[in-house]
């Protein structure tokens, strides 16, 4: 998603960037870190194969993937309100 979205209260208008060009760009040696807990808890079988098999392209490309722990969600109260909130077409 890219773009200013007048209904979304956390968009703001500003420069888009080159997509394209940045796709042709290396990522080896970029760190990605996984919070696996609680994401990957109650996965189904076909979806916890996906998840691997993505994760396993992930690591070749970059050549790390780090396991990480999110911080406990009493820490994130703004940050949850706002992934719930919903804006109403106009």
């Amino acid at each position: 998603m890219a773009g200013y979205d007048p209904r979304d209260s956390a968009s703001i208008e500003a420069p888009l960037g080159n997509y394209l060009e940045a796709l042709q760009q290396q990522v080896r040696g970029c760190a990605s870190g996984v919070p696996r807990s609680p994401y990957f808890d109650r996965l189904q079988p076909d979806i916890e194969a996906a998840m691997a098999e993505a994760l396993r392209v992930l690591e070749e490309l970059t050549g790390s993937i780090r396991d990480m722990t999110l911080p406990a969600a009493g820490d994130f109260v703004p940050l949850l309100a706002e992934s719930y909130a919903c804006t109403s077409p106009t």
